[in-house]
């Protein structure tokens, strides 16, 4: 992201500020400052993937590997797919609608700090977990995504940014699997149910993607 373009979504000229009165949004302020610090959730996402790599290439699986690892690399995976998706929610906004960048409709800030306010967690959850080979996340899982906030119909640029997340997502998850399949030689049940877990969700994402 070019300096220019930073500069418009912190500091909106006069006539976007009159837009956005007149259609009822909002200063994108705060959540921007969530989005801009997004950058150390997306660095703990690589660190974890090359980590992941790494333990694959030698043979370590999500069997063997330590409890600590576990809950490090859920964590952080978890707090990459919040940012990704809270991120996803402002471009989209941004881009179906740039004469108001800067400001959001009230329902996407409501949305986006839903997403956003549980991302720091996370990632404290991840660093704990990395220097604790014992360490269990605290906590329910799997993890629920946070309630969607009711809009009826739903605004159009969530339906592109859960799309947009989505791709990323099933990206991401296919290395993960991939990884896992590597490193796994005798759990030919284990690696059948991760196949055809990972083929269901791009399949979902595809059919999602070719209704919209």
């Amino acid at each position: 992201m070019s300096n220019q373009t930073t500069d418009n979504h912190m500091h909106p000229g006069f006539f976007a500020r009159m837009r956005a009165l007149i259609r009822g949004e909002i200063s994108a302020e705060t959540i921007e400052s969530y989005r801009a610090a997004g950058g150390l959730a997306y660095s703990c996402f690589v660190e974890a993937e090359k980590k992941r790599a790494d333990l694959a290439d030698g043979g370590t699986s999500p069997w063997t590997m330590s409890a600590g690892d576990r809950a490090y690399f859920t964590a952080v995976w978890i707090g990459f797919s919040l940012q990704t998706l809270g991120d996803a929610f402002i471009k989209a906004d941004y881009d179906l609608d740039p004469d108001t960048v800067g400001f959001v409709p009230r329902i996407t800030a409501e949305q986006v700090d839903l997403f956003y306010s549980h991302v720091a967690d996370f990632l404290a959850f991840a660093a704990a977990a990395a220097d604790n080979k014992d360490y269990v996340l605290p906590g329910h899982l799997p993890f629920d995504l946070p309630e969607f906030v009711e809009a009826d119909p739903c605004p159009l640029a969530h339906l592109v940014a859960m799309l947009a997340a989505g791709r990323v997502m099933v990206e991401h998850a296919g290395i993960a699997v991939s990884d896992a399949l590597r490193a796994t030689k005798d759990r030919p049940a284990e690696s059948a149910a991760l196949r055809s877990r990972i083929a269901a969700l791009q399949s979902t994402h595809d059919s999602a993607q070719a209704l919209h």
